[in-house]
């Protein structure tokens, strides 16, 4: 579970949030009631949908109809209410933490001997600090899209259990086969992410080295042969680079495969199941289903994403 990704950044992000963790708190809370609010938004356009149908438009139906259209309104008040002010404090502590983590950095960096300075390139050492530190900045001022996506699973997944319990099943069977095969491509994904990243850092190591020493790349008038060589080495990793976008592509295929899969299935035994009953099949009932479908979906590929 530490291998992960979310996790390892997480316990990142906490550690050099030192002095500001009660605000990281906070606006976990926030992030969390907000997307619990939103959460209702499918429900109330199925029951407007709802009341069109089983009603029709009149004099009956308007009172019904204005108010869930304020309560509409409402849900995306609520919902900014709490996610706004916690984005802004978000965002600060990103701030922070990314100071921190560079004063770490630097820190550990001037703490070694002269030996490692000498076996160590400063080019390798600057790319790798820049990196490390904006890798953690981004993680950090997106976390709210973890708690989205943890909150809009369970919310959505309890309203498809209230509207049909046995399309539960199969959404958790997909969400479970679905992770795992990511899962695996991601581990394949790694290992070559680490490889290009190794050999950008060289690339790096090249590029700061040319510029370090550009007066006497000039005064030798070797520009062109000093550039044609550091191209060279830019497009060493460009077989690397297309069998891991490949790869990548195949993984974002299945991932969208298995969410549609998943979409038409639950809705294909919701009206199977609604026939055979001999009920009516509800237009808003339909949709709240498709509504939180599609969010489950929607997680499928931030999950890919990250």
């Amino acid at each position: 579970m530490s291998e992960n990704p979310a996790v390892y950044l997480t316990n990142k992000m906490w550690k050099y949030a030192q002095g500001n963790r009660r605000n990281v708190v906070l606006y976990f809370s926030l992030f969390t009631i907000g997307n619990l609010i939103w959460a209702l938004q499918p429900l109330v356009i199925a029951k407007i949908l709802n009341i069109i149908q089983e009603q029709g438009l009149g004099a009956r139906s308007f009172p019904s109809l204005f108010s869930f259209l304020a309560v509409l309104v409402l849900v995306d008040l609520g919902f900014w209410v709490f996610h706004g002010p916690a984005r802004i404090i978000e965002n600060r502590n990103a701030f922070l933490v990314r100071a921190n983590y560079k004063n770490h950095l630097l820190q550990g960096v001037m703490a070694f001997p002269l030996a490692w300075h000498t076996d160590h390139h400063s080019g390798d050492t600057i790319d790798k600090i820049e990196k490390g530190t904006g890798a953690l900045y981004d993680f950090s001022g997106e976390t709210f899209t973890l708690i989205e996506a943890v909150v809009r699973l369970m919310s959505s997944y309890v309203a498809l259990v209230y509207f049909n319990l046995h399309s539960s099943y199969l959404v958790l069977f997909m969400v479970f086969a679905t992770i795992f095969f990511i899962t695996r491509f991601d581990r394949r994904l790694v290992r070559q992410y680490e490889a290009l990243y190794g050999k950008e850092n060289k690339i790096s190591e090249r590029i700061f080295d040319v510029i370090g020493n550009i007066t006497t790349v000039i005064i030798l008038r070797i520009e062109q042969l000093v550039a044609s060589s550091i191209y060279k080495k830019i497009m060493e990793p460009f077989g690397l680079y297309m069998r891991n976008r490949k790869v990548n592509e195949v993984k974002w295929f299945l991932t969208s495969l298995s969410g549609t899969f998943m979409v038409a299935a639950v809705i294909g035994s919701y009206l199977l199941s609604t026939f055979f009953k001999g009920e009516v099949v509800l237009v808003g009932t339909v949709y709240a289903l498709y509504g939180y479908l599609e969010r489950i979906r929607d997680l499928f590929f931030n999950f890919a994403w990250r």
